[in-house]
């Protein structure tokens, strides 16, 4: 039931999607990007880190023709720092527009070389994953 209002919010960002540049960043993907490289080795006793809390720096994503989906595995609280947008020499990410699906708030964003800042709206609706639409020019 969760799951399928979750959709009606949000399944532009699943349905006929593809993976874009990269698939991922923040503390949880990087520790499961970590797990992942070196799962034919068996960590020593006492080694094993913790799994961090799922925070909105936990960011998924995913791309339609010129439209980014950022999805944030928690609610944003504060600004959001999409690294992965950052601008770079010679790169075609420039952003034209920022929204977040479910939410009629105007999301203030702005662009920079350490990447996009996007700001958290006031209402969002659901419990779990929050998407940003980033339109790109």
């Amino acid at each position: 039931m969760e799951v399928g209002a979750w959709l009606d919010t949000n399944g532009e960002a699943i349905y006929g999607t593809t993976v874009w540049k990269t698939c991922g960043e923040g503390p949880l993907f990087d520790l499961e990007a970590a797990r992942a490289r070196s799962r034919s080795e068996r960590p020593g006793a006492g080694t094993r880190r913790p799994r961090p809390e799922r925070t909105s720096r936990d960011i998924r994503f995913a791309a339609k023709n010129k439209t980014v989906y950022a999805i944030c595995m928690d609610r944003p609280e504060q600004m959001v720092l999409v690294k992965a947008l950052g601008l770079k020499e010679g790169d075609e990410a420039l952003v034209a527009a920022v929204s977040m699906l479910g939410s009629n708030d105007r999301i203030q964003w702005r662009q920079a070389e350490e990447g996009l800042s996007l700001s958290a709206p006031e209402t969002a609706t659901g419990r779990y994953a929050f998407v940003y639409k980033i339109d790109l020019m």
